[in-house]
């Protein structure tokens, strides 16, 4: 008896279903960018990058200046240790910077908190990239290319 009606009112159905869709749309543009919250693994990654063609030596030193400018947050004891790689991937101008953060229940802010810090004590540059676990994956698929000479940090 459904098909029946169905098939006798199709532009009730059609109706109906322009509704469903413009409803799930609306439902789709309200969604927050994660359905759930994000979650605090106690870990940052920081990709670092300097212009091309510069030798180990200069990334390392870039690399370097980060790592004295997140003294104050290990200093707070809100950062345990910080490990650095430079050159690579084949490249003698990328890098990498690991942040294990204490322990939730060692610390009085979340992650996020601490990536804004950690951001601003990379001084905002173009070269020091920090992403949180979930995000470098998602990063690393579109990665850009960044701008020549572009680092903030002074040599």
């Amino acid at each position: 008896m459904t098909l029946r009606w169905a098939l006798a009112a199709p532009l009730v159905l059609l109706s109906l279903a322009g509704l469903l869709m413009f409803g799930a749309y609306l439902a789709y543009a309200n969604l927050t960018t994660e359905l759930l919250p994000r979650e605090d693994r106690s870990l940052l990654l920081m990709r670092v990058s300097a212009p091309q063609g510069v030798s180990l030596d200069y990334t390392r030193d870039r690399i370097q200046q980060v790592e004295e400018r997140l003294q104050p947050l290990i200093d707070s004891g809100e950062v345990e240790s910080v490990f650095s790689i430079s050159g690579f991937g084949n490249n003698t101008n990328s890098g990498f910077v690991v942040m294990t953060l204490a322990p939730w229940s060692e610390r009085t802010r979340t992650q996020d908190e601490i990536s804004r810090d950690v951001n601003a004590a990379a001084g905002g540059s173009r070269c020091a990239r920090l992403r949180l676990p979930a995000q470098f994956a998602e990063y690393s698929r579109r990665r850009k290319r960044t701008e020549r000479g572009a680092c903030g940090l002074k040599p």
